[in-house]
């Protein structure tokens, strides 16, 4: 999971402890995410809309040529989002074929 921090530290371990115990409580234990990695900002649309799709295919190594930057109402945070995954090096999604 990706919470944003000041200047994308990682999360303090109170806050991750309690955002454990809510995704547990409120909905299952299978809902709480294995890692928790601090970034500066999470990428909008002009909606406000997370673009959760474009962090994915970035995070995977997709590369930022193949996201709609125009979309995105802050684009600039997106490169984080490739050295997040080139750093821990797992697949959040497989993409199709």
């Amino acid at each position: 999971m990706f919470v944003k921090t000041p200047n994308g530290q990682s999360p303090d371990p109170q806050i991750i402890d309690r955002i454990k115990k809510a995704l547990s409580s409120q909905l299952s234990p299978r809902h709480v995410p294995a890692l928790f990695l601090g970034v500066t900002d999470i990428p909008y649309n002009g909606s406000m809309k997370k673009l959760e799709t474009a962090v994915r295919k970035v995070v995977n190594g997709a590369g930022l040529n193949t996201v709609n930057t125009s979309a995105c109402v802050n684009p600039e945070c997106l490169p984080q989002y490739v050295e997040l995954g080139k750093k821990i090096g797992i697949a959040l999604h497989k993409p199709k074929l």
